[in-house]
């Protein structure tokens, strides 16, 4: 699935949908240098 969930191993510099999370609730969601994590409704 790729290291930043788009389906590739690219670099991303700017900010980019993550089509897996599209009509999910996000409750929180947390990142750091090294890890994003994001809690959803369910």
């Amino acid at each position: 699935r790729g290291q930043l969930g788009h389906g590739d191993l690219d670099d991303c510099d700017e900010p980019m949908l993550v089509e897996a999370l599209a009509g999910l609730k996000i409750r929180k969601i947390a990142a750091g240098g090294w890890h994003s994590a994001a809690l959803t409704e369910d």
